[in-house]
């Protein structure tokens, strides 16, 4: 799934060696750079060699073959599952009778709250489209349409990863709102007063988060 955000990847290392070399084109820059790509193919070619041994098929690395997804109607991935794995994304948690914060097995609560850097990438983008820079608002568009692409992917999943105090395969975007995050920092200086209160919201229910799954409450 990593793999999706290769564009962005290399939007970044062409945008360096654009400025270090203006007068080349991209095209030029690509082909003096095929080392580039030499590590990733070894590194994917070699799991899917992995997968292809092991299950006949190279894309096929073990999931499949779990009692959760082997039992169940509709396999690993289906449109079937978008619906309520939605609501559980966008789940806002809940304190029992007892007062005890409820977090399910599944991690039933709204990853926007254990990922505030999602609101402040938002932010940046908003400063970028009401200060118009252009090619800060393109970049933000690529990484936000691949985000959501991952995150749709992920709510097709049967379990969405699984209990994690919150969804762990939501984190893999995180890098990437990191970056808008650092890009709407360095081009509207004011924009990181916001991230304070955020911040401080998101290592405090972090914190509490650790707590509760590390003691069992």
């Amino acid at each position: 799934m990593q793999a999706l955000f290769f564009p962005v990847l290399l939007v970044i290392l062409l945008y360096q060696e654009k400025k270090i070399n203006p007068e080349t084109s991209y095209i030029a820059i690509l082909k003096s750079k095929l080392l580039w790509f030499i590590s990733p193919f070894i590194i994917g070619l070699s799991y899917m060699i992995l997968n292809y041994l092991r299950f006949d098929n190279p894309l096929e690395f073990g999931h499949n073959y779990l009692p959760e997804f082997t039992e169940s109607e509709y396999g690993q991935f289906s449109i079937h599952y978008l619906e309520n794995n939605f609501k559980m994304l966008m789940n806002i948690p809940d304190f029992n009778d007892e007062h005890k914060y409820i977090v399910d097995h599944f991690g039933n609560i709204n990853f926007i709250l254990v990922s505030p850097l999602i609101i402040f990438a938002l932010i940046s983008v908003v400063s970028f489209i009401i200060k118009k820079n252009k090619k800060q608002i393109l970049f933000s568009i690529l990484i936000i349409a691949l985000s959501s692409a991952y995150l749709l992917v992920t709510m097709m999943h049967k379990t969405m990863g699984g209990w994690h105090f919150g969804n762990r395969y939501t984190n893999d975007i995180l890098p990437y709102l990191f970056l808008l995050s650092l890009m709407g920092i360095r081009k509207n200086k004011n924009t990181w007063t916001y991230m304070l209160p955020l911040l401080i919201w998101g290592l405090c229910l972090n914190i509490a988060g650790s707590i509760i799954v590390y003691n069992g409450l």
